[in-house]
C-alpha cells in the first residue's frame, strides 16, 4: 500500500512540477486569484494548498523507505516551495470559457 501511495504522490508531483516549473522563474508562484471565480459556478470543487512546512513533514514521511523510487520522491520534494491543487466539477456545460482560464495559460507560456 505505501509503494503505491508513494507512487501516486510521486506521479502527482512530477506532473505538476514538470508542467509549471519550466516556465517560471525561481521562487515564482502561479496567481490563481482568477479561478475565485469560478468556485461559486462550480457544483464542487477542491482546494489543496501544500506549503513548504507541509513538503518537508512529507519527506520526513518517506525516510524510513528504502527503495530507489523512494529516494527520487524524497529529493524531488525537497526542491519544491510548495504545490497547490484547484479543482472545479460543473453540473452543466459552458459554465466556464476559455478567458476564464486565459490568465493561468499566460503563466506557463515559455518566455522564450
Amino acid at each position: 500500500m505505501t509503494n503505491i501511495l508513494t507512487k501516486r504522490i510521486a506521479f502527482l508531483i512530477l506532473l505538476m512540477t514538470a508542467t509549471a516549473l519550466p516556465s517560471l522563474g525561481q521562487g515564482a508562484r502561479l496567481e490563481l486569484k482568477n479561478l475565485e471565480s469560478l468556485k461559486s459556478k462550480a457544483n464542487e470543487s477542491t482546494d489543496v494548498s501544500l506549503d513548504g512546512s507541509m513538503l518537508q513533514l512529507a519527506t520526513k514521511a518517506l525516510e524510513n523507505e528504502k527503495d530507489a523510487d523512494a529516494a527520487k520522491i524524497k529529493d524531488l520534494i525537497s526542491k519544491l516551495k510548495g504545490v497547490y491543487v484547484k479543482t472545479f466539477e460543473f453540473k452543466e456545460k459552458n459554465q466556464y470559457s476559455n478567458s476564464d482560464l486565459e490568465p493561468i495559460r499566460v503563466q506557463l507560456k515559455d518566455p522564450n
